[in-house]
This record gives C-alpha cells, sequence and structure tokens, in this order.
C-alpha cells in the first residue's frame, strides 16, 4: 500500500539552537532562503525574551521587577 504525501518531505526546513536553558528545534514549510530568514527572526525573538525573562540574568527585566 503506498501513502500519499501532499507535501514532499524535500520542502521541510529546520533550524536547531540553544535558548532559555533548552534546545529549541523549529521545523517549517518553506523554500530554503525564505526559512533561513525567519529562523534567524525566530532566535532573535528567543534571545531577546531571554534576555528580558532571565532571572540568571542581573540586568534582565524579570531581576528589575523582583527587586
Amino acid at each position: 500500500m503506498m501513502f500519499y504525501s501532499p507535501t514532499p518531505v524535500e520542502t521541510w526546513q529546520t533550524d536547531t539552537f540553544r535558548a532559555m536553558g533548552s534546545q529549541i528545534s523549529v521545523w517549517l514549510q518553506a523554500e530554503p532562503h525564505t526559512a533561513f530568514a525567519i529562523f534567524a527572526q525566530v532566535e532573535r525573538l528567543f534571545a531577546k525574551n531571554e534576555r528580558a525573562l532571565s532571572r540568571f540574568l542581573p540586568d534582565s527585566e524579570l531581576n528589575y521587577l523582583n527587586g
């Protein structure tokens, strides 16, 4: 029996990076050049949120609020 996949596997792009003490994996169905730009945005978003929400960074917004 053959299964039909409407989306060829070749169109899925992946990116893996470290953020917030975890390994983050992102899967995206897009052309490589488009995925590359979106992956960069996702990594920047995680970095921005980590800077603001980290309890380990003395100058984070969370540490400022916790006083």
